[in-house]
């Protein structure tokens, strides 16, 4: 279970796995993990995060992707800010 708190790409709609709906995903389904709204590839789901995960109707970037690599839990920036 991710340290990051809740608002993972793992449980967000904007995963390609989570086929639009929140929750967890079925974690043998095949293929990679996918932002459709960003455009890119999600490595490590569980350990990903933006502020587009509890927006119900935006579909435009908001703010940075984060990312938690290594102990301490802490978020670090990994894509910036998307263009405004």
């Amino acid at each position: 279970m991710p340290n990051g708190g809740p608002g993972h790409c793992g449980t967000c709609k904007f995963n390609s796995k989570n086929d639009g709906k929140k929750g967890y995903p079925e974690i043998e389904k095949e293929g990679d993990a996918y932002c459709v709204i960003r455009k890119f590839k999600i490595p490590k789901p569980l350990w990903t995060y933006c502020d587009n995960h509890n927006q119900d109707e935006k579909t435009k970037p908001i703010g940075p992707v984060y990312i938690i690599d290594s102990h301490p839990y802490e978020k670090k920036v990994w894509k910036p800010e998307a263009d405004k």
